[in-house]
């Protein structure tokens, strides 16, 4: 397994961490030519709600920094906006806000992470991982065809500026990366105790409805 990271579920108090993370790579983003996520400063609310359902990731450092080096939200709710009837009977896994910090670019690190996912849904018996991206990255289309990912089509809509969808089928793939359900140590730990942490209440604080219409992730 590597050595360096390992993944878990996101903790509240990681949430400015994320939202910086996420800004950085907008502010990335634009330096590149791209305006994808142009509402990221939005995102908080929706991410502590997705944090309390214990739907959003992170990737952190294997030691006492816990450094979020990526992050990315699994949930089992498909975008009606683009998936169809017969696609959202059939159980998946939805991929968004799927980044990786700048500081740790070009480590592959967003691969390592999406390999996970897939190998999770197979785990968890659910036979496709869904990733709507947006319409103008094309480069970005490029990435996921390249590994592996089969571009359903692309559903362009007025309203909404992600719409090219791709999926791939759950399989065991084995990453190397180790999953952990609670941080191994260091700052994130509520007073070091484990219990504590496992035995936290899980309270919505933002409505579904504001998940469901959401910004997609890519």
């Amino acid at each position: 397994m590597n050595p360096d990271y390992v993944i878990r579920p996101a903790l509240e108090s990681d949430l400015g961490e994320i939202m910086v993370l996420l800004e950085d790579r907008v502010a990335w983003l634009r330096d590149h030519g791209s305006d994808q996520w142009p509402n990221v400063g939005e995102w908080r609310p929706v991410l502590q709600y997705l944090i309390r359902r214990r739907h959003t990731w992170v990737l952190v450092t294997n030691d006492r920094r816990d450094e979020i080096a990526g992050t990315i939200t699994l949930t089992r709710d498909p975008e009606f906006d683009f998936w169809n009837a017969r696609e959202r009977a059939r159980p998946a896994l939805y991929v968004s806000k799927l980044a990786t910090a700048v500081s740790y670019g070009g480590l592959g690190l967003g691969e390592l992470i999406l390999d996970w996912a897939v190998d999770r849904a197979a785990r968890l018996k659910i036979k496709h991982v869904r990733l709507d991206v947006w319409r103008a990255s094309e480069g970005l289309h490029q990435y996921y065809e390249k590994r592996g990912w089969r571009h359903v089509r692309t559903v362009p809509l007025g309203h909404r500026r992600s719409g090219t969808l791709f999926e791939r089928s759950a399989v065991r793939v084995r990453p190397n990366l180790t999953e952990i359900d609670d941080p191994p140590f260091g700052r994130h730990r509520p007073g070091g105790d484990r219990r504590q942490w496992l035995a936290r209440k899980i309270v919505p604080t933002t409505p579904p409805s504001a998940v469901r219409h959401r910004q997609p992730a890519h």
